[in-house]
């Protein structure tokens, strides 16, 4: 566990056009899963925007697809913490 920090998470999104979406997201984390929670709440807050235009949803999903439904089973340990491994996960078998 770590101690509580402000996290804030910001992207910038090129819809072309000269547009761009820019969010970002903020709040106080103690935990790995306070950190899934911000970015699940980033990711529901993209599956919102863009869908009266299927160019831009589809600009909007494929950032979704690429950066937040991709990350890894086990991040690296911060500072303070020990990363614990599930059994038998690919990272383990050299997969």
């Amino acid at each position: 566990m770590f101690r509580k920090k402000e996290v804030t998470i910001g992207i910038t999104i090129n819809l072309e056009n000269y547009e761009n979406l820019r969010l970002e997201v903020e709040g106080d984390v103690e935990t790995r899963e306070d950190v899934d929670d911000l970015i699940t709440f980033l990711d529901g807050m993209l599956a919102r925007l863009g869908r009266g235009d299927p160019a831009t949803a589809e600009r909007v999903d494929a950032y979704r697809r690429r950066v937040l439904a991709l990350r890894p089973a086990e991040p690296a340990a911060c500072p303070g913490t020990t990363a614990r491994r599930a059994a038998g996960s690919s990272r383990d078998a050299g997969t």
